[in-house]
């Protein structure tokens, strides 16, 4: 009879995380059960702009913090989930509303306060969601250069992490995977090779 035990992972192997679950104190089960079995993560929502910041000037940290510092108390990467989300319905109200430079100026707020309190605490981001499906930033904030100022804002703000684009059926069918390349490629000829 042979039996194996898994001990470590060679690379990340990860799962989404209830903030709210993993943080709470009368019940650890959940947690534990994260800790035993993965050894990187991601927070499900709480990271999202909607949520951490509802409203204007108001930013919610708390429970993000609380699961950052776990993860980083076992030696645990944790991938920032997401940025910006490229789709209007998905943004705070406040920010739903803005236009241009308006809205530009709140997303450097947005991408400035992850960048002070975060740095060096993320490796991994998805800078944006969802781009090649909606597009919904460059038409607010009426620059086609968009994801280009985010990438490099979040590039340079930290340059240990690793900067990702998330989007989904992209490998089904040749035209998002032909957007995707043109898009990568967009990126790195604008000097964004990470």
């Amino acid at each position: 009879q042979i039996t194996a035990r898994f001990r470590k992972h060679e690379s990340i192997f990860g799962t989404a995380v209830r903030a709210d679950m993993f943080n709470e104190k009368n019940d650890t089960r959940y947690r534990d059960f994260i800790l035993k079995h993965f050894n990187g993560g991601v927070c499900e929502n709480d990271m999202k702009w909607l949520p951490m910041q509802p409203k204007q000037n108001s930013l919610l940290f708390r429970r993000i913090d609380k699961v950052i510092d776990k993860f980083a108390q076992y030696n645990m990467p944790m991938r920032w989930h997401n940025v910006f989300w490229d789709r209007t319905i998905n943004m705070p109200i406040y920010a739903q509303k803005l236009k241009g430079k308006d809205l530009v100026n709140e997303m450097n707020v947005r991408m400035d306060s992850i960048l002070r309190n975060y740095k060096g605490d993320i490796s991994e981001y998805d800078v944006m969601n969802e781009m090649l499906h909606h597009g919904d930033l460059e038409d607010q904030t009426d620059n086609e250069k968009i994801l280009q100022l985010v990438l490099k804002k979040m590039y340079w703000g930290d340059r240990d992490a690793l900067m990702c684009l998330n989007d989904y059926d992209v490998a089904r069918t040749g035209v998002m995977t032909s957007a995707l390349v043109n898009l990568l490629n967009t990126m790195k000829d604008a000097g964004i090779r990470n």
